[in-house]
């Protein structure tokens, strides 16, 4: 009876640790570089829920240049910008590990339409079976 028990916790103990695997951590690394000066917003950026010291440029595709940031209060943030402009800026914030945010714009901007923004660790095989390109360790496009 006690080694059932041990079988039953042991198989509980590994659903948790295989959860947490798929539900990332509680942190992106990329903000934790020292700040530079790419780490600048156009200014028509809105950027009142956003810490704007820490602002880091995570990477360029398609013409598009994608910024992660911490929340004024909580979270993580992610924004989009391009040389077309307002029109093609996009952002958001979310407070959850794991998946925090998925935005779209409502935009004619060439590109792709949808940024996900995951924690460190996500693991996004999922989304890309749904057609998400990781462009970025926490950044996904469609």
């Amino acid at each position: 009876m006690q080694s059932k028990r041990l079988g039953i916790v042991a198989v509980l103990a590994g659903l948790v640790l295989g959860l947490s695997a798929c539900s990332g951590g509680d942190e992106i690394a990329a903000l934790n570089r020292g700040s530079a000066a790419g780490n600048q917003l156009p200014d028509y950026v809105y950027t009142e829920d956003i810490d704007v010291d820490s602002i880091r440029e995570a990477v360029e595709s398609e013409g598009f240049t994608y910024f992660l940031a911490r929340g004024k209060e909580q979270g993580f943030c992610v924004i989009r910008t391009s040389d077309q402009g307002e029109s093609a800026y996009m952002g958001g914030c979310g407070t959850k590990p794991g998946l925090v945010i998925i935005t779209s714009s409502g935009t004619t901007a060439a590109g792709p339409t949808n940024v996900a923004l995951v924690t460190d660790g996500y693991a996004t095989d999922d989304l890309e079976d749904e057609g998400w390109a990781k462009i970025q360790e926490n950044i996904l496009v469609r």
